[in-house]
């Protein structure tokens, strides 16, 4: 390893540390909203999946964290006692399951017709959790209780306060992202990469495109299924809001304004939103209109989202450009 790839796998250590160390200094309030800032940024991550890395824009990935949130919720109302870890795992197959059904029609379109079938698709998913009342809830939603964590050897945890529930969700994130960033780096993910540049050429070396493509397709949903369990086991509750179309323009929002293409760009766009989102709110009704704004703003001016900010050559680029403009300010 390098001496940068000792600095990078430091920083990432002491960052870790830190984010394990938040219940020690923050109120509950807080805590409760960091929270939402992990699980949001797991699915802007998984979104910027199919969108930064494979080159596919779905109008509908808000459907398949729907699916998560609603499986967990229905497991946890309908079996007592059921294991909180292998209930978010099963949220995340059965958004897995479900993104290899929508997958296999929506991959052979490209462009426009790829985006408004998966978004028919998630309308479709809508449709069911709106009109299927007796088991979703309809409008009413569904409400559940946490369950303790049963670990063997340790016993049971109990997950009911916001600082313990907040360690169960870092830990859980933190494993998936590990393995996400590590398939990116393996050959398949390389393909991906070629895949996105010039698909044509990828089918022409030899890679089996569409099903690439139906993978990298399923590992996103099953990311964004992990992020809508633990959506339901912070709120211990899931209505239609986790399944409607604004969920979808939510995560593209997050994706754009922290960095579409980097790692953990839209982790710092979720985190924004949040943030923002939280203070605007209480501030004005119309906060939605003023995020639109900002959105708008920094599609225009900060290409790079605000991943941008940190990286060097960047920083190189509007060094020159302030110096070009003062040396032609100068008589």
């Amino acid at each position: 390893m390098s001496k940068k790839s000792y600095i990078y796998l430091g920083l990432i250590c002491a960052g870790i540390i830190c984010l394990f160390l938040v219940p020690l200094f923050t109120s509950e309030a807080q805590i409760i909203i960091i929270t939402e800032m992990l699980y949001f940024s797991l699915f802007a991550i998984s979104f910027n999946l199919l969108f930064g890395y494979g080159g596919l824009l779905p109008f509908g990935h808000g459907g398949l964290f729907g699916i998560g949130a609603y499986t967990t919720a229905l497991i946890l109302s309908n079996i007592t006692g059921f294991n909180v870890l292998l209930c978010v795992i099963l949220s995340g197959v059965a958004a897995f399951l479900a993104g290899g059904f929508i997958g296999f029609f929506a991959l052979r379109l490209k462009g426009t017709f790829f985006a408004l079938l998966t978004f028919a698709f998630q309308m479709f998913l809508f449709a069911i959790a709106f009109k299927w009342r007796p088991v979703t809830g309809g409008e009413d939603g569904i409400g559940v209780l946490r369950p303790d964590l049963h670990l063997p050897l340790i016993g049971d945890i109990s997950l009911a306060s916001p600082g313990t529930f907040y360690i169960f969700a870092l830990i859980i994130i933190i494993v998936v992202l590990a393995l996400c960033y590590w398939l990116l780096h393996t050959p398949f993910g390389n393909s991906i990469t070629c895949i996105k540049v010039n698909e044509e050429r990828s089918t022409f070396l030899g890679y089996r495109t569409y099903l690439s493509q139906l993978i990298l397709f399923c590992i996103a949903s099953f990311m964004a299924g992990i992020a809508g369990s633990l959506y339901t086991l912070a709120s211990e509750y899931v209505s239609l809001e986790a399944i409607n179309v604004d969920i979808s323009f939510t995560a593209i929002m997050m994706t754009f304004i922290g960095g579409a293409g980097a790692f953990l760009g839209p982790a710092l766009g979720a985190s924004f939103y949040v943030v923002v989102q939280s203070w605007l709110s209480n501030l004005t009704d119309r906060w939605l209109l003023i995020m639109g704004i900002l959105f708008v703003l920094m599609v225009l001016y900060m290409d790079g989202g605000l991943i941008s900010i940190f990286k060097k050559e960047n920083y190189e680029r509007w060094r020159r450009k302030r110096n070009n403009r003062s040396a032609g300010s100068k008589p």
